[in-house]
Protein backbone atom coordinates (compact mmCIF):
# COMPACT_ATOMS: atom_id res chain seq x y z
CA UNK A 1 0.00 0.00 0.00
CA UNK A 2 2.86 2.34 0.86
CA UNK A 3 4.50 1.75 -2.54
CA UNK A 4 1.24 2.55 -4.35
CA UNK A 5 0.94 5.88 -2.51
CA UNK A 6 4.59 6.73 -3.24
CA UNK A 7 4.06 6.06 -6.95
CA UNK A 8 1.00 8.31 -7.00
CA UNK A 9 2.91 11.16 -5.36
CA UNK A 10 5.73 10.87 -7.90
CA UNK A 11 3.27 11.03 -10.83
CA UNK A 12 1.61 14.15 -9.43
CA UNK A 13 4.97 15.86 -9.00
CA UNK A 14 6.00 14.89 -12.51
CA UNK A 15 2.76 16.26 -14.03
CA UNK A 16 3.39 19.65 -12.40
CA UNK A 17 7.03 19.58 -13.41
CA UNK A 18 6.19 19.06 -17.08
CA UNK A 19 3.94 22.08 -17.42
CA UNK A 20 0.52 20.85 -16.40
CA UNK A 21 0.21 24.02 -14.32
CA UNK A 22 0.20 27.43 -16.02
CA UNK A 23 3.25 28.64 -14.10
CA UNK A 24 5.55 26.45 -16.21
CA UNK A 25 3.73 26.66 -19.52
CA UNK A 26 5.49 29.53 -21.32
CA UNK A 27 6.74 29.45 -24.87
CA UNK A 28 7.92 32.09 -27.32
CA UNK A 29 5.53 30.61 -29.86
CA UNK A 30 2.47 30.73 -27.59
CA UNK A 31 3.30 34.22 -26.34
CA UNK A 32 3.48 35.84 -29.81
CA UNK A 33 -0.11 37.01 -29.54
CA UNK A 34 0.77 38.93 -26.36
CA UNK A 35 3.77 40.73 -27.87
CA UNK A 36 3.52 44.44 -28.49
CA UNK A 37 4.48 45.62 -31.98
CA UNK A 38 8.09 46.74 -31.90
CA UNK A 39 8.47 48.14 -35.40
CA UNK A 40 5.35 50.30 -35.73
CA UNK A 41 6.94 52.67 -38.26
CA UNK A 42 7.70 49.85 -40.71
CA UNK A 43 4.25 48.34 -40.10
CA UNK A 44 2.57 51.65 -41.00
CA UNK A 45 4.68 51.95 -44.16
CA UNK A 46 3.84 48.37 -45.13
CA UNK A 47 0.11 48.83 -44.58
CA UNK A 48 -0.05 52.11 -46.51
CA UNK A 49 2.01 50.68 -49.36
CA UNK A 50 -0.22 47.59 -49.59
CA UNK A 51 -3.32 49.80 -49.76
CA UNK A 52 -1.73 51.97 -52.48
CA UNK A 53 -0.31 49.02 -54.42
CA UNK A 54 -3.50 46.96 -54.31
CA UNK A 55 -6.52 49.29 -53.93
CA UNK A 56 -8.93 48.21 -51.21
CA UNK A 57 -6.50 45.68 -49.75
CA UNK A 58 -5.31 45.36 -46.15
CA UNK A 59 -2.01 44.11 -44.78
CA UNK A 60 -1.42 42.26 -41.54
CA UNK A 61 2.16 42.84 -40.44
CA UNK A 62 4.67 40.91 -38.37
CA UNK A 63 4.88 42.31 -34.84
CA UNK A 64 8.66 42.15 -34.72
CA UNK A 65 9.73 43.23 -38.23
CA UNK A 66 6.78 45.25 -39.51
CA UNK A 67 6.97 43.27 -42.78
CA UNK A 68 3.76 42.06 -44.44
CA UNK A 69 2.54 38.61 -43.38
CA UNK A 70 -0.87 38.55 -45.02
CA UNK A 71 -2.37 40.82 -47.68
CA UNK A 72 -5.98 40.42 -48.73
CA UNK A 73 -8.89 42.32 -50.19
CA UNK A 74 -11.25 42.37 -53.16
CA UNK A 75 -10.14 40.11 -56.02
CA UNK A 76 -8.08 41.98 -58.59
CA UNK A 77 -6.93 41.18 -62.12
CA UNK A 78 -3.17 40.72 -62.54
CA UNK A 79 -1.39 40.80 -65.91
CA UNK A 80 0.06 37.53 -67.16
CA UNK A 81 -1.10 34.46 -69.05
CA UNK A 82 -0.43 31.80 -66.42
CA UNK A 83 -0.46 31.90 -62.63
CA UNK A 84 3.35 31.54 -62.62
CA UNK A 85 3.65 34.56 -64.92
CA UNK A 86 1.29 36.55 -62.72
CA UNK A 87 3.31 35.80 -59.58
CA UNK A 88 6.58 36.65 -61.34
CA UNK A 89 5.15 40.00 -62.46
CA UNK A 90 3.90 40.73 -58.93
CA UNK A 91 7.28 39.86 -57.37
CA UNK A 92 9.21 41.92 -59.91
CA UNK A 93 6.92 44.92 -59.74
CA UNK A 94 4.62 45.46 -56.77
CA UNK A 95 6.26 43.30 -54.08
CA UNK A 96 9.78 44.62 -54.65
CA UNK A 97 9.06 47.58 -52.37
CA UNK A 98 8.16 45.14 -49.59
CA UNK A 99 11.60 43.47 -49.68
CA UNK A 100 10.77 40.68 -52.14
CA UNK A 101 13.63 40.02 -54.57
CA UNK A 102 12.23 37.80 -57.33
CA UNK A 103 15.64 36.16 -57.96
CA UNK A 104 15.72 34.77 -54.39
CA UNK A 105 12.39 32.92 -54.53
CA UNK A 106 12.07 29.35 -55.84
CA UNK A 107 8.71 27.84 -56.78
CA UNK A 108 7.58 24.94 -54.58
CA UNK A 109 3.93 24.52 -55.61
CA UNK A 110 1.73 25.46 -58.53
CA UNK A 111 -1.65 23.76 -58.25
CA UNK A 112 -5.13 24.50 -59.55
CA UNK A 113 -8.18 23.15 -57.73
CA UNK A 114 -11.85 23.63 -58.55
CA UNK A 115 -12.25 26.65 -56.25
CA UNK A 116 -8.79 28.28 -56.37
CA UNK A 117 -5.21 28.15 -57.64
CA UNK A 118 -2.14 28.36 -55.42
CA UNK A 119 1.45 29.28 -56.26
CA UNK A 120 3.99 28.97 -53.43
CA UNK A 121 7.65 29.88 -53.12
CA UNK A 122 10.50 29.54 -50.62
CA UNK A 123 13.43 31.94 -50.31
CA UNK A 124 16.86 30.64 -51.28
CA UNK A 125 19.96 32.82 -50.84
CA UNK A 126 23.36 31.70 -52.14
CA UNK A 127 22.01 28.16 -52.53
CA UNK A 128 20.67 27.97 -48.97
CA UNK A 129 17.00 27.94 -48.04
CA UNK A 130 16.03 30.75 -45.66
CA UNK A 131 14.47 28.93 -42.72
CA UNK A 132 10.73 29.54 -42.24
CA UNK A 133 10.46 31.76 -45.33
CA UNK A 134 7.50 31.35 -47.66
CA UNK A 135 5.48 33.32 -50.16
CA UNK A 136 2.04 32.12 -51.23
CA UNK A 137 -0.37 33.50 -53.80
CA UNK A 138 -4.04 32.52 -54.03
CA UNK A 139 -6.06 33.11 -57.18
CA UNK A 140 -9.82 32.58 -57.46
CA UNK A 141 -11.49 30.35 -60.04
CA UNK A 142 -11.86 33.49 -62.20
CA UNK A 143 -8.04 33.95 -62.25
CA UNK A 144 -8.03 37.08 -60.08
CA UNK A 145 -5.64 37.52 -57.17
CA UNK A 146 -7.33 37.00 -53.79
CA UNK A 147 -4.53 36.80 -51.21
CA UNK A 148 -0.78 37.01 -50.66
CA UNK A 149 0.73 35.39 -47.58
CA UNK A 150 4.39 35.79 -46.81
CA UNK A 151 7.02 35.09 -44.22
CA UNK A 152 9.87 37.17 -45.56
CA UNK A 153 12.85 38.65 -43.82
CA UNK A 154 13.76 41.06 -46.61
CA UNK A 155 16.50 40.83 -49.17
CA UNK A 156 19.97 39.57 -48.43
CA UNK A 157 22.98 41.83 -48.18
CA UNK A 158 25.05 42.09 -51.35
CA UNK A 159 28.14 40.61 -49.67
CA UNK A 160 27.38 37.99 -47.05
CA UNK A 161 30.92 36.65 -46.81
CA UNK A 162 32.08 36.70 -43.19
CA UNK A 163 35.25 38.64 -42.57
CA UNK A 164 37.80 37.66 -39.99
CA UNK A 165 41.21 39.29 -39.88
CA UNK A 166 44.40 37.62 -38.72
CA UNK A 167 44.38 39.96 -35.69
CA UNK A 168 40.85 38.76 -34.78
CA UNK A 169 42.01 35.14 -34.96
CA UNK A 170 45.05 35.77 -32.79
CA UNK A 171 42.97 37.75 -30.27
CA UNK A 172 40.40 34.96 -30.06
CA UNK A 173 37.43 37.18 -30.99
Amino acid sequence: MCLLMLGTEMNVARADEHGEGNELNYSVFQSYRFLKSTNTNQAAVTQSYAAAMLPGWNATTDKLTGMARDMYGPSIAVPGGTFMEKTQILMGDKLRELGINRAEWVNTRNVTLAHASFVDYEQVVAGHKVVFSNLSFRFGADGKLQRIKTRSYGSSFSDMTPELTAADVLAGT
